[in-house]
């Protein structure tokens, strides 16, 4: 079981407001990686198009190729799994609330 904040000793509590502001920290650096890795990306296509022409370059190209296709590939998954954290991190903050809330709405009508 994953730490976490436990007040009462029925599980796992959360501050929502400060959940919410590390949720928001994380889709701001997600974005942030994300314009950077398609401006670096968008450089590393360009490289493509112009390696591998002459006879050192073609002996050199398939093994730049390969570790570039490797690179692509790891940081795409990166930002997949970063902006996956983004979007449960809101499920799961909206969910707390909105728990709470109904919670609070139901004990006041007791």
């Amino acid at each position: 079981m994953a730490d976490g904040v436990d007040v009462d000793g029925g599980g796992i509590d959360m501050y929502p407001d400060a959940a919410a502001a590390a949720v928001a920290a994380l889709a701001a650096t997600a974005a942030n990686f994300r314009q950077a890795w398609l401006a670096e990306l968008g450089k590393i296509n360009g490289l493509d198009s112009q390696l591998g022409k002459g006879p050192m370059g073609r002996d050199f190209a398939p093994q730049y190729n390969n570790v570039i296709r490797q690179i692509v590939e790891a940081l795409d998954e990166l930002g997949r799994r970063i902006e996956e954290r983004v979007t449960f991190g809101n499920f799961a903050v909206a969910e707390y609330r909105k728990a709470d809330d109904d919670n609070a709405q139901r004990f006041d009508s007791v």
